[in-house]
């Protein structure tokens, strides 16, 4: 969240895919990163060297070294994108394919303009599913992706029980890995629905339900419990989240990011909400420039 926001209110909503991996070079130690963007915070730097930056050709930069691109690193790192678009989860997907097209590919880029979307839509919808299914009307829906997601509403559905349906996504999707993006992204819409439930009991109960959960399903669980957390947060409010999960965090966030590495959680959440003023704005204005078209591939 931190660097996406650095990013915004450095480069504005304009910030190209460039710009993201310029900003990583400058704020976040190489040894803090890993996978596909341990490989490509590298080739970026190599390529870079000691020239101008604006030279470098970011599309060469994406299979070298570079096995994950299928991996979660997109799909963790794009909520901010959906907290500065309310109700717009089309604009959120925009601000997020931009992010993670630096390192990902396929269903890499999708998992992050999924999150980014539902984040997004969180703000206006009180329905899990539909949110989830917003998320979704913005990746292609003959993807591997939107299937597996879909079949996961279904088996939901028909299941009733968080445990089988987590077994089923183990079987079916396993394969992907630990830090595959299909396989968990499947495990956090099982946990926002039976987290959600019918949405009719209290906050507290509804907001451990889904972390906890998302958890339990393994693979990549302290990822999957915050994007989970994320969603569900977003729909319940912050003043309605239990003080058992936010008081011991002291209103205290420290990262390796430049400029970032002791701030205040309240503070983040300003700071945030002063960029969506700025979206907002722009999307008002509809200038072309802010209306760029992205056409993933069918995957």
């Amino acid at each position: 969240m931190c660097l996406a926001l650095k990013l915004l209110e450095r480069k504005g909503v304009e910030f190209t895919t460039l710009d993201v991996g310029m900003n990583w070079l400058e704020s976040i130690p190489f040894w803090w990163t890993w996978g596909p963007e341990h490989a490509i915070y590298l080739n970026l730097a190599t390529a870079v060297g000691e020239q101008n930056p604006t030279g470098v050709d970011v599309e060469s930069l994406i299979d070298y070294m570079n096995p994950g691109i299928e991996w979660i690193g997109a799909q963790i790192r794009t909520d901010v994108y959906g907290y500065i678009c309310p109700g717009s989860p089309e604009m959120a997907a925009e601000f997020a394919w931009r992010d993670a097209y630096l390192t990902h590919r396929k269903t890499g880029i999708y998992g992050a303009l999924w999150v980014a979307a539902m984040n997004a839509a969180a703000f206006t919808l009180l329905d899990m599913e539909m949110i989830i299914c917003a998320g979704l009307a913005q990746i292609p829906h003959k993807s591997r992706f939107a299937e597996a997601i879909l079949q996961t509403i279904e088996w939901v559905r028909t299941d009733q029980d968080w445990g089988k349906t987590g077994c089923r996504i183990a079987e079916a999707y396993g394969y992907y890995g630990s830090g595959g993006t299909i396989n968990n992204a499947c495990y956090v819409a099982a946990a926002l629905l039976y987290g959600w439930d019918d949405g009719h009991e209290s906050p507290a109960v509804i907001f451990e339900r889904t972390i906890t959960i998302a958890v339990q399903y393994g693979d990549d669980t302290d990822c999957n419990g915050a994007t989970a957390g994320s969603v569900v947060g977003l729909v319940l409010g912050a003043a309605a989240l239990p003080t058992k999960w936010t008081a011991p965090l002291n209103d205290i966030l420290r990262t390796c990011v430049v400029e970032f590495g002791q701030v205040s959680i309240a503070a983040m959440a300003q700071r945030t909400f002063e960029m969506s003023r700025i979206v907002r704005a722009v999307k008002k204005l509809r200038d072309p420039i802010y209306q760029a078209e992205w056409k993933p591939v069918e995957e």
